[in-house]
This record gives structure tokens, sequence and C-alpha cells, in this order.
């Protein structure tokens, strides 16, 4: 038996020999997911905390901002009406 495998859960990651036999150089192949920033691997199409879709090199319409806008121009309607009625 190889004294630097154990049969016993290991909770601190994996072992250099592991490492080694997988061929990892240690460099990690993560980026951040555009919505939510949590680290996901390349070559996924969904982020696991979020769901949301990524694509590389394809920007991200931001979400809501269409109703931001309608919000925004009902408010500047309705207070020009307060005005209005007021005067």
């Amino acid at each position: 038996m190889n004294p630097e495998h154990n049969n016993e859960l290991d909770d601190e990651g994996p072992q250099s020999v592991d490492l080694e036999e997988l061929g990892d150089d240690g460099a990690s192949d993560t980026l951040p997911c555009p919505l939510c920033g949590e680290e996901i691997y390349e070559g996924v199409d969904r982020c696991p905390l979020c769901g949301e879709y990524v694509v590389l090199g394809v920007a991200r319409r931001p979400r809501g901002m269409l109703w931001r806008i309608v919000l925004i121009l009902i408010g500047i309607a309705l207070a020009i009406w307060i005005v209005r009625k007021v005067l």
C-alpha cells in the first residue's frame, strides 16, 4: 500500500500525489459568473448558483432595464399631472 494514500476522508482537498496522477498543474480554469460573480468552471453552460446562462463573448442585456424606464416615465407623468391639478 502506498503510504501517501490512506482510506480516510480528507476534507482539506486532493493530495499532491492525486494531482500529479491527474495532471493538474495547479491553475484553476474558472471564471466569475456574469450575473452573481460566483466562480464557475470554463465550459459550463449555466451557473450552478444562480442558473444564468454563460456565453463567453456575448454581452448580457441588463434585466429589468425596460421596466425601470417605464416606471420612471410613469412617475414623471404622474408628477406633472399632480402639479397641473394643484395649480
